[in-house]
C-alpha cells in the first residue's frame, strides 16, 4: 500500500493581451528562474495560438498559452506527504 500525500491542482482563465509572444516569453522567463524546464509550443494552422509547458523546479507541470481569444494557465505541484483534510483544518491549502 502507498503512502498518501497531497498535490495542488490550478488552472485559470483571463483576458489576452496585445502581445502573446512577449507574454509567452515572460512567462518562460520566470519559469527558467524558478527552475523549471520548458519547452514552447504553438498549434497549427493560419494562426497559431503559442504557448510554453514546464516541468520540474517546484512544479510537476505547468502550461501557458496565449490564445488571442484568452489565456489559459494551469499546473500541478509535486506530491508531497500529508494528510489533505488536516492541512486544511490548519489553513495551509
Amino acid at each position: 500500500m502507498g503512502q498518501g500525500g497531497v498535490q495542488y491542482v490550478y488552472a485559470e482563465v483571463r483576458a489576452a493581451s496585445a502581445d502573446q509572444k512577449a507574454d509567452v516569453e515572460a512567462v518562460e522567463q520566470h519559469w527558467k528562474d524558478l527552475g523549471v524546464t520548458t519547452e514552447r509550443y504553438q498549434t497549427g494552422g493560419e494562426d497559431p495560438i503559442l504557448g510554453v509547458r514546464g516541468r520540474g523546479g517546484p512544479v510537476s507541470s505547468s502550461d501557458f498559452r496565449a490564445d488571442p481569444r484568452g489565456y489559459t494557465i494551469d499546473g500541478s505541484s509535486l506530491c508531497v506527504p500529508g494528510d489533505f483534510d488536516e492541512m486544511s483544518l490548519d489553513g495551509q491549502e
